[in-house]
C-alpha cells in the first residue's frame, strides 16, 4: 500500500517542484522588468520635465538608455522597451510610459505547455515642470544681502518683473524708503524684504533660478578690423592735390655789332653747359586747390648777359618755361561735424561731438564714455567690452538714443553666426560677461535704450534724475539699486524679444503605475 501511494503521489511531488522552481524564475524575470521600466519612466518623466525643448525631444532615448543599464538576468530574451507619452488623470500627455515583455522557455512549464512562458512588466511616470518666472531686472550675485535694492523717489511703474539669484535669507530683496511703485512680480532665491509688499506678487524662497545667459558665449571678433574714433569740425567742401612744378631752362648766345644782336649757332663757351638746364622739379603734398588744369607758363626771356671782354664778348639769353601738373587728387565733400563710426574693434570710444553709431558690433577695450551734453544715436549696435578694466559712462546731460542689435545683423557678412546663436543676442545693447566696474545713470541725462544689458559682474546703479524713455530694457547685473528720482516705466521688454526666462520651481516626477 506505502509502496503504491508512493508510486501515485510522485507525479505530483515531482511536478509541484518543477513548478516551483519555474515559478521563482518568472518571479525574478518579473522583479528585474519591473525595477528596469520604473527607472526608464521617471528617466523619460525627469527629460520632459525640462524647460529646454532639447532636452524633452530625448525623453526616448533617455529611458531606454536607463532601461539597459538595469537589465541584466533577462538581457538575452527580452524586447525593446517601447517609450510613449501617455494620459494621467485630467492631464495630456503628462507622463511617459514604458512597456516591455521577456520570453523563455523553462524545462519544466514548457514541457507541459509545450511553449515558451512570457512576463510582461509596465511603468508609467508623470512629470510637471514647476512655476517658470520672467523677469526683466535680474541680480545675479548668489549670495548677496540686498542684491536688488529699491526706493527712495523712484517714479513710473514696471510690469514685467524684478529677481535676485541671491540666497540670503533675509532680505535678497530690500526696499529702501516708502514707495508703492509697481514692479509686477518680485522673485527671490532668498528672502524678500515684507516692505516690497505694495509693489507686486511676492515669490521668495524659490529653487530653480538662473541667469538666462549665462551659457551665451562672447561675441568673436572674427571679420572685424581695428578701427578709431574721431571728430573733425564742421567745415565746407574742398579738393586737395599734389602739386608738381618743373623748370626748364634753354640759354641761347648772340654777338653784338652796334645795337644789333646777332644769334651765335656755334658757341660752345662754358657759361651754362650745353645751353640747357633742365630742373628735377618739386612737389608739395596734398596741398587745397581751387583748380586742378594742368598748366604751362612761358617762355619767358630774361635780358642779355655780357660774358667776356674784348672780341672774345659773348651775350648770353636765358628761355625759362615752368610745367605745373596735379596728382592724387581728392575731393572732401563738406563736414557736418558728426561722427559716424563704423562697426570694429576700438581701444576706447570718448564721444567728444554729434555721434551716430552705425549698425554692427563694436569691441571695445578700454571703455565707452557717451560725455557730456553730446547727442549720441545708434539703431542695430551691440557694444562688447572685454576685458576686466573697461567703463560704461552715461550720465551728465547726454542725450542718447541706442537700440540693440537685430539677429539679421548677426547672421551676415562679416559676423556670419548661426541663426541660434544671433536669437539668444536679439537686442541685445551692452554685453559685458568680465568686467567688474560699477555702472551707473545718473545726472540728467535722457535715455532712449531699446535692447538688453548683459554685466553679470557689475553693479548697476540707477540714480539721480535720469530717465529712459519711449522705449524698452531690460538688465542682468551682479547687483541693482535702484533709488534717487529715476524713472522705472521702460524696464519692459524690447521689441522682439522675450523677458527673461529665469526659471521657476522645481520639477516634480513621481510613478503613478
Amino acid at each position: 500500500n506505502a509502496t503504491l501511494l508512493l508510486a501515485l503521489g510522485m507525479p505530483a511531488m515531482v511536478g509541484g517542484a518543477g513548478l516551483a522552481v519555474d515559478t521563482a524564475q518568472w518571479y525574478m524575470w518579473k522583479r528585474e522588468l519591473q525595477f528596469a521600466v520604473d527607472q526608464a519612466a521617471l528617466a523619460g518623466a525627469w527629460a520632459r520635465s525640462s524647460r529646454d525643448a532639447t532636452v524633452q525631444a530625448t525623453y526616448s532615448t533617455r529611458a531606454t538608455q536607463e532601461y539597459a543599464t538595469n537589465i541584466s538576468m533577462v538581457k538575452d530574451f527580452d524586447t525593446p522597451p517601447t517609450v510613449a507619452l501617455a494620459n494621467h488623470g485630467t492631464g495630456v500627455a503628462n507622463s511617459v510610459l514604458v512597456t516591455v515583455t521577456a520570453s523563455e522557455e523553462l524545462p519544466f512549464s514548457s514541457f507541459l505547455t509545450g511553449r515558451s512562458t512570457t512576463v510582461f512588466a509596465s511603468a508609467k511616470a508623470t512629470f510637471t515642470s514647476g512655476t517658470t518666472h520672467t523677469a526683466c531686472m535680474l541680480a545675479v550675485d548668489p549670495t548677496a544681502d540686498s542684491a536688488f535694492r529699491f526706493g527712495g523717489s523712484v517714479s513710473g511703474s514696471s510690469a514685467c518683473g524684478a529677481g535676485t539669484l541671491s540666497n540670503d535669507e533675509n532680505a535678497a530683496m530690500k526696499e529702501v524708503g516708502n514707495t508703492d511703485v509697481s514692479l509686477g512680480k518680485l522673485i527671490a532665491t532668498g528672502g524678500i524684504d515684507d516692505g516690497f509688499a505694495d509693489n507686486g506678487t511676492i515669490y521668495a524662497n524659490q529653487g530653480g533660478l538662473s541667469d538666462p545667459f549665462a551659457s551665451l558665449a562672447t561675441p568673436s571678433t572674427s571679420g572685424s578690423t581695428s578701427k578709431t574714433y574721431t571728430c573733425l569740425p564742421p567745415s565746407a567742401a574742398y579738393t586737395t592735390a599734389d602739386i608738381t612744378t618743373h623748370t626748364v631752362r634753354a640759354y641761347k648766345y648772340y654777338n653784338k655789332v652796334g645795337n644789333v644782336y646777332t644769334l651765335n649757332l656755334i658757341y660752345s663757351g662754358t657759361y651754362k653747359q650745353a645751353n640747357y638746364d633742365n630742373s628735377p622739379g618739386s612737389t608739395l603734398q596734398d596741398q587745397t586747390v581751387t583748380s586742378t588744369t594742368n598748366s604751362r607758363v612761358g617762355p619767358t626771356e630774361s635780358d642779355y648777359v655780357k660774358h667776356g671782354v674784348g672780341q672774345n664778348t659773348i651775350y648770353e639769353k636765358t628761355t625759362t618755361t615752368v610745367d605745373t601738373s596735379y596728382s592724387d587728387i581728392r575731393y572732401n565733400p563738406a563736414h557736418d561735424g558728426i561722427a559716424r563710426p563704423t562697426p570694429g574693434i576700438y581701444t576706447s570710444i570718448t564721444i567728444a561731438c554729434p555721434t551716430i553709431f552705425s549698425s554692427g558690433i563694436y569691441f571695445i577695450r578700454g571703455g565707452i564714455d557717451f560725455g557730456q551734453n553730446k547727442v549720441v544715436t545708434g539703431s542695430g549696435v551691440l557694444f562688447v567690452l572685454q576685458g576686466n578694466t573697461p567703463s560704461i559712462a552715461l550720465n551728465a546731460n547726454s542725450t542718447v538714443a541706442l537700440s540693440g542689435i537685430l539677429p539679421a545683423t548677426l547672421t551676415s557678412a562679416p559676423y556670419n553666426f548661426d541663426s541660434a546663436y544671433a536669437a539668444k543676442l536679439a537686442r541685445m545693447l551692452f554685453f559685458d560677461k568680465d568686467s567688474s566696474n560699477p555702472f551707473t545713470l545718473n545726472g540728467s541725462s535722457t535715455l532712449h535704450l531699446e535692447g538688453n544689458f548683459y554685466m553679470p559682474g557689475r553693479d548697476a546703479n540707477f540714480l539721480g534724475d535720469s530717465y529712459a524713455t519711449g522705449n524698452c530694457m531690460m538688465v542682468v547685473a551682479r547687483k541693482i539699486d535702484i533709488q534717487g528720482n529715476f524713472d522705472i516705466s521702460n524696464f519692459c521688454t524690447p521689441t522682439g524679444t522675450t523677458p527673461l526666462d529665469i526659471g521657476g520651481g522645481t520639477p516634480i516626477v513621481k510613478l503613478v503605475a
